[in-house]
């Protein structure tokens, strides 16, 4: 679904397609989806902040100095890194042999943590342990939306103290259990000319063009 969401990209006119940045809004989305099923009573997600059971953010600012604060899984992307051997492209390997637009393909691998927070350990330890265990049971799911290999190095981490993500809270029960889920996310760009129409080659040599310019002035 992530390829199909990417279109033809000019270099010159375009933004980068942002595949991580979606990648992150889909983890929200799951994530709210996952808890907006559960029954009344039983930290069901709501749109309205108010009347909400559990939050679900990204990697946003949590006041836990709230006296009505609920708990909360709180996303953060971290860095990205382009995966050994990933990238190809669908054109000859002789330089520029045809008039042909090109596509190239790759993976990024993501470090992705998933901060539950609740006011006791044991709260916390519960409900980050429902979101690790029910991420291989979606993992078909993830992946029809750009998510892959999320389960091969899924971790569920220990409790930590307060303060860790929240600073300087005076909340002093509140405990926050990391999950480790780090994943691939799939990048595919069309390379053509600022029309739409034609191919990138032409581009591609005018910038070689210019760079050989500039290196030999």
């Amino acid at each position: 679904m992530t390829d199909s969401l990417i279109k033809a990209f000019n270099p010159f006119t375009d933004p980068v397609p942002d595949v991580i940045g979606l990648s992150k809004r889909t983890w929200v989305a799951w994530l709210r989806s996952l808890f907006a099923m559960r029954p009344v009573g039983n930290y069901r997600w709501l749109p309205n902040a108010t009347e909400t059971e559990i939050h679900v953010l990204d990697q946003g600012p949590y006041n836990a100095e709230s006296s009505n604060s609920r708990p909360a899984v709180i996303t953060v992307v971290g860095a990205g890194s382009w995966s050994q051997g990933a990238l190809s492209q669908k054109t000859e390997t002789a330089p520029f042999p045809r008039e042909d637009p090109t596509i190239f393909l790759g993976m990024s691998s993501v470090s992705l943590t998933l901060n539950v927070l609740a006011r006791e350990g044991e709260e916390a330890r519960k409900l980050a342990y429902l979101v690790y265990r029910l991420v291989p049971v979606f993992e078909a799911a993830l992946q029809r939306f750009g998510i892959h290999g999320v389960i091969s190095n899924l971790v569920v981490g220990q409790e930590t103290p307060a303060g860790a993500l929240v600073q300087g809270s005076s909340a002093s029960e509140w405990k926050m259990v990391p999950i480790q889920a780090p994943y691939f996310v799939k990048d595919a760009l069309e390379l053509k000319t600022p029309d739409g129409v034609g191919t990138f080659q032409p581009m591609l040599r005018a910038i070689t063009m210019q760079m050989t310019t500039l290196l030999n002035a």
